[in-house]
């Protein structure tokens, strides 16, 4: 079923900001319980929303740790189309979803809501500048960074209300921002185009603090255990502390880093543009292992409890032993894969450049179907209560089951 929108538009190194002591404490206590919550199994994800267990994914990669794991599994056999909603340009961005919406941006400069299980539009929102990164949605605000607007040299991070689009507050930045946010203890992570990784206030939209990176930061920052990581342009990887914004440690990646990392038990796990996938430790930014990939990578990786899933420009999706790096498994897409795989704990969900959604067998690799979105893809899949919902650059937006 094809879902066409309405055409009426919704009206609608470090520097530190001053902040108290007793400001500081509650943030770091929101995280550690954020933190705990997730441990301890509750149904609430680390951005303070809905888990992935759940019918959410409500930021790229479904978590504040990017780890691209759906806990519940996604199709098992060619899927059919639940219904597909089109806009007039690319979407580049990956749809979140939580509270039963489904968000998203696109390069016609604005954002939708839609109901995820129907695909009729919610309301709309004109951005002014094209929207790449994907949005994420916590405690009932959805933030969404954009691209300039033609004959601007500034790109805008917008704090919308989920359930009306309306704006609670706006910050614009020079060069814009293609790095996905992320909300957590009542703090906003995400880097922009000019080099720095910023932590604002989620109510106000004020500046916390910020890290200069020194170069163009497209990469979506990850937390784990009250840190922040991200990737640069030219190659760095930052962990920084998540409250104070005080840098830990910089790795040296030798090319650059657009992929988000993905942190679990301690290591973080990214690829780069040298085609290496890197293990790092995330205490100290040491590194635990780096393996040949063949080709250079700009898609994020997924992370199984026992591996990790990268995808290539040369159209390369490899499984590789999260302990070790040694490669179990390669598949050929016989595409560059800009999109970032999911895994739900029996398959690996990827799309191809040219727009061939494959799901592949997770311990094998072996395929096990796909089908055609038919159009160029970039966008990444998301996974939510059985159903991926995927952009194209075609400007459709699909919901399979």
């Amino acid at each position: 079923m094809r879902v066409c929108p309405t055409r009426q538009a919704r009206p609608s190194p470090r520097e530190n900001a001053p902040s108290a002591a007793r400001r500081l404490l509650a943030v770091a206590l929101a995280l550690l319980l954020a933190i705990v919550a997730s441990a301890c199994g509750s149904k609430h994800g680390e951005d303070g929303s809905e888990s992935p267990g759940g019918a959410a994914w409500p930021l790229f990669r479904g978590n504040a740790q990017r780890k691209g794991r759906a806990e519940q599994p996604g199709p098992k056999t060619v899927p059919e189309e639940v219904w597909t909603f089109s806009v007039s340009e690319k979407i580049a961005s990956s749809p979140v979803l939580a509270g039963g919406r489904l968000f998203f941006g696109a390069f016609d400069r604005r954002f939708y809501a839609l109901d995820a299980a129907g695909g009729t539009e919610l309301w709309r929102f004109s951005t002014s500048g094209p929207v790449r990164a994907s949005a994420a949605v916590a405690d009932g605000a959805v933030y969404v960074g954009t691209l300039p607007a033609a004959g601007d040299a500034r790109g805008t991070m917008f704090r919308l209300s989920a359930d009306t689009g309306a704006v609670r507050w706006k910050r614009n930045f020079v060069g814009g921002i293609s790095s996905s946010p992320v909300a957590l203890g009542g703090r906003v992570y995400f880097g922009d185009l000019q080099g720095s990784l910023f932590c604002l206030d989620a109510e106000t939209g004020k500046e916390i603090w910020r890290l200069r990176a020194g170069d163009w930061i497209r990469s979506s920052p990850a937390l784990w255990r009250g840190r922040v990581f991200v990737g640069t342009k030219a190659g760095l990887v930052f962990g920084a502390d998540a409250v104070s914004g005080d840098e830990s440690w910089t790795f040296e990646a030798g090319a650059y880093v657009m992929s988000s990392p993905a942190a679990e038990g301690g290591a973080l796990y990214f690829g780069t543009g040298r085609g290496e996938v890197v293990a790092l430790s995330a205490s100290n930014g040491e590194a635990i292992w780096r393996a040949e990939a063949g080709a250079p990578m700009t898609a994020s990786v997924a992370l199984s409890r026992y591996d990790v899933f990268a995808a290539t420009l040369e159209g390369d999706i490899l499984c590789l032993s999260r302990k070790s790096g040694l490669r179990k498994w390669r598949f050929g897409a016989k595409s560059a894969v800009l999109s970032s795989p999911v895994v739900d704990g029996e398959r690996v969900y990827v799309s191809s450049r040219k727009g061939v959604l494959f799901a592949l067998e997770e311990h094998t690799g072996k395929e096990v179907w796909r089908f055609r979105l038919g159009s160029q893809t970039s966008s990444s899949p998301a996974l939510a209560g059985g159903v991926l919902y995927i952009g194209t650059d075609g400007g459709d937006l699909l919901a399979l089951r």
